[in-house]
């Protein structure tokens, strides 16, 4: 998810340089699977962690705040 994150900062110069990455071509499409992405990578890696749940949906509410913001 970062490496997918790195592409919204840099969608202008990929439409000058006319290179096509994820952001350029699908940006509805990028932008909602990180809104989706980050919370479930947020939700699996409190399980790893075998975080309680209070923690758990700490990590997972600031994921979805982090990833709608992308």
């Amino acid at each position: 998810t970062t490496r997918h994150a790195q592409g919204f900062k840099e969608e202008d110069g990929d439409c000058l340089a006319d290179r096509r990455t994820l952001p350029t071509m699908v940006l509805k499409a990028a932008r909602f699977s990180m809104m989706l992405c980050i919370p479930l990578w947020s939700f699996g890696l409190s399980r790893i962690w075998k975080l309680d749940a209070l923690s758990t949906t700490a990590f997972v509410v600031y994921g979805a705040f982090w990833g709608s913001d992308s």
